[in-house]
């Protein structure tokens, strides 16, 4: 761990070392802004990278990571096989995923090939140590957002200067990414099939996610288009998806599986053609059980039926932090003891996570540590009405300094998470938020900056 962090450590002094003696910070800052507006790479109004400096990670830390990551993945995927096969465990994760549980299993009655099943993983280190605080199974946008910032610092003098004195790795191959998506779906991306990116044209976030995803693959002469309902429809006799006279051969979908179901006035021609195998898509319906927030919950407690190997169960212990699903039952806490999970959920804020099993985007989420005890107590008992789930704080996360953009390189603590891309198991390609927030999803201010690996 020492050594990671050292290295680390070197670096970051290094590049701001190399920032602070830039002459005209105010004018690289606004030229920064200025391509991110000239190139559509915003959220909302504001530039979607707000800090110059890449993440460094070490080959040690990858290293960790790629060992882990495809036993988290047959971690979960066997733990949504039993969920499906139990009612018991489906009546756990509430009525609302039961209802959506149904309307899955009734559009895909068989079990995608995982080889093709894309997700991320919301996690971050802890010196070697990897944790995954989120799995996104089902709408896990920004596959290559980061890959026009790897460009632009590619281009500055600070970058040329620092790779004088650090061998350096760029994080995210945009090439090699394409070809794991096509290769996914089973067609080669070069062939120019149409992909359909489908969002809700009333949810802002989706429009966003569908924005950038186009820009970044339209960059990459990737033929891809905008879906938004109702401007598509189903062909059943000849089994097409089309736009007018534009046939979709790939969906990646950032609308989520429940939204799908909910709005079936606007998308049933969608589903239609997932029930009818007439269109590819890169992360099946199913995804939601792997987003699931209650399903690191259910992978944390070794008591569960899944079926785990031995890795399988180590990586998970390593990884995933003690979780559980908010229930008035006896069980275990994270040292094994045994407890009253009420009891020890009320008594213990200042180590847990409250969150909402069905939101994303860190909607609804209390940090324990940062409310008093009379909000948490609210808070936890809103949670007993609703369908919640607790989760250990791991308190040695670590803040590093970056220079911002919005004054004048000054450089300032924040929080960072590592988003690796994942398909068949396999990392294929990552990139990292940036937050003053410990959660660092966008809509708590986390914003994308590129990823370098440390040889």
């Amino acid at each position: 761990m020492t050594n990671s962090l050292e290295q680390i450590a070197k670096a970051i002094e290094d590049w701001n070392g190399l920032i602070d003696k830039v002459p005209d910070k105010t004018g690289l800052c606004e030229s920064f802004k200025a391509w991110q507006y000239a190139n559509g790479y915003c959220y909302g109004d504001e530039p979607n990278c707000n800090v110059l400096r890449p993440r460094f990670l070490t080959r040690a830390q990858i290293d960790q990571q790629d060992r882990i990551v495809p036993l988290l993945t047959s971690a979960a995927e066997k733990a949504s096989t039993a969920i499906i096969e139990n009612q018991s465990l489906q009546s756990e994760l509430g009525e609302s995923f039961v209802r959506e549980l149904s309307d899955m299993l009734a559009i895909e009655p068989e079990i995608p090939d995982t080889s093709s099943h894309f997700m991320r993983f919301d996690a971050f280190h802890t010196g070697d140590d990897f944790h995954i605080m989120e799995l996104n199974g089902e709408s896990p946008g920004g596959l290559l957002e980061a890959a026009p910032l790897h460009e632009y610092f590619e281009t500055m003098q600070v970058f040329d200067q620092f790779t004088n004195r650090h061998t350096i790795r760029n994080a995210l191959d945009a090439n090699h990414c394409l070809r794991m998506l096509g290769r996914s779906v089973g067609c080669s991306i070069e062939d120019q099939p149409t992909i359909g990116a489908i969002a809700m044209p009333d949810k802002e976030t989706d429009r966003t996610d569908v924005e950038y995803y186009i820009a970044s693959l339209r960059q990459r002469g990737v033929n891809i288009v905008a879906m938004e309902p109702p401007d598509f429809d189903y062909d059943s006799k000849r089994k097409l998806l089309h736009m007018d006279d534009v046939v979709i051969d790939i969906v990646y979908r950032v609308t989520r599986t429940s939204t799908l179901f909910e709005r079936r006035d606007r998308t049933q021609p969608l589903l239609d053609a997932i029930r009818d195998d007439a269109i590819k898509l890169t992360n099946p319906l199913r995804g939601a059980l792997i987003s699931h927030k209650g399903m690191l919950g259910l992978l944390s407690d070794d008591t569960r039926p899944f079926g785990l190997s031995n890795d399988e169960r180590a990586a998970v212990r390593a990884a995933i932090p003690w979780g559980r699903l908010l229930s008035d039952t006896k069980t275990t806490d994270p040292d094994g003891n045994e407890i009253d999970l009420a009891d020890f959920v009320a008594s213990n804020k200042d180590r847990l996570v409250l969150k909402p099993m069905l939101e994303m985007g860190g909607t609804g989420v209390v940090l324990g540590w940062l409310v008093n005890q009379s909000e948490w107590e609210s808070a936890i008992s809103d949670g007993w009405n609703s369908e919640h789930m607790i989760q250990l704080r791991l308190e040695d996360r670590i803040q590093e300094l970056y220079p911002l953009v919005d004054n004048d390189l000054e450089p300032a603590p924040r929080y960072q998470d590592m988003n690796p891309y994942v398909i068949g198991g396999k990392v294929v390609g990552q990139m990292s938020r940036v937050s003053p927030s410990p959660v660092t999803n966008f809509t708590n201010g986390g914003r994308v900056t590129p990823i370098y690996i440390l040889e």
